[in-house]
């Protein structure tokens, strides 16, 4: 999978999980938190973040990084789509 694919899935996969804020509110997005954190990610996911808001390619993030940022919005997703 190439990076810019990795960066939109990251991104739809945020707004689905943001989606369950309507029902959920902010613990929607503390599932995602706690799957980042799993994984470790914490300092790389704010990175991630600021980089999708600004909308550039945060290339000090390597592919391998990105993919684990992707598995654990995967993660979060399963988790709300469970509960």
């Amino acid at each position: 999978m190439k990076r810019k694919e990795i960066l939109e899935q990251i991104e739809t996969a945020f707004n689905k999980i943001y989606q369950f804020t309507d029902r959920m509110g902010d613990d929607a997005l503390n599932v995602l938190d706690e799957h980042v954190t799993r994984y470790n990610l914490d300092k790389e996911y704010s990175i991630c973040l600021e980089a999708q808001i600004d909308e550039y390619d945060p290339v000090n993030l390597s592919e391998e990084t990105l993919l684990c940022l992707l598995d654990a919005h995967k993660d979060a997703l399963a988790d709300l789509r469970c509960e």
